[in-house]
């Protein structure tokens, strides 16, 4: 049903927006800059250690014994620190890998929401104007079924109803044809039979065969389709 085909498409625009919105959230997460930031605090850390190692072993080449407690303390706080930053490097690490998955799914759920709207979206062959809507609010369509009927308001043309087989044989494509709207009177149209129908089709009785008149250039005139037509063809040609 069309109401439903509705609702299903609300539902993909709004996945498209929640993933969208998820994948931006998920980028906005760890970055390469935060991890970086990690490593250096490791690498800060190692440093200091480093250092109270370094002030250590020079006390206990020949300082007092109160110094060099304080200066092994020194050490196990540096170590303790150096633990902490490789702790917090690790954690900026596992962030990143889950951002990133986040982002993966995020994508995926996006890119299906996308092809779910995309089966839901008619496309034309062809630029134009919608000139009836063949079908009802609530209706059930079949796959196939034409539901709309689209015009190309920039080329117009005429079809016969009433040239019958005695006619038809002094006609031929590249004739030149005058037609004037039954509503229009005061306009002259001119065109050229392009087409004529190979197989008859029966008409009050009357075999008859369909001519189709592409039009020259369309005056500023009211046409619609559907109206009355009389036209002339010069078999004269």
């Amino acid at each position: 049903m069309l109401a439903q085909a509705e609702r299903d498409l609300s539902a993909a625009q709004a996945s498209i927006a929640a993933a969208q919105a998820a994948v931006d959230e998920l980028q906005a997460g760890a970055t390469d800059a935060q991890r970086q930031a990690a490593g250096s605090g490791v690498a800060a850390a190692a440093a200091q250690r480093n250092a109270a190692q370094a002030e250590l072993d020079l006390l206990l080449a020949g300082s007092q014994t109160e110094q060099v407690a304080i200066a092994e303390a020194g050490v196990t706080q540096a170590q303790a620190g150096l633990s902490e930053a490789q702790v917090r490097s690790q954690q900026a690490d596992a962030s990143v890998v889950q951002a990133e998955a986040g982002v993966t799914q995020a994508q995926a759920a996006l890119d299906a929401a996308e092809a779910a709207l995309n089966d839901r979206t008619l496309t034309a062959p062809f630029a134009g104007t919608v000139a009836d809507i063949t079908v009802e609010l609530g209706q059930v369509v079949s796959p196939g079924i034409p539901v709309i009927v689209l015009a190309d308001l920039d080329n117009w043309q005429i079809e016969t109803t009433d040239l019958t087989e005695l006619d038809i044989v002094s006609v031929a494509v590249g004739m030149p044809v005058e037609a004037q709207a039954d509503a229009l009177p005061s306009v002259t149209l001119t065109g050229t039979v392009s087409d004529i129908a190979t197989i008859s089709q029966e008409i009050r009785s009357d075999t008859t065969y369909v001519v189709t008149v592409d039009l020259d250039e369309v005056p500023d005139a009211p046409l619609r389709w559907g109206m009355t037509v009389f036209v002339t063809i010069d078999t004269a040609q």
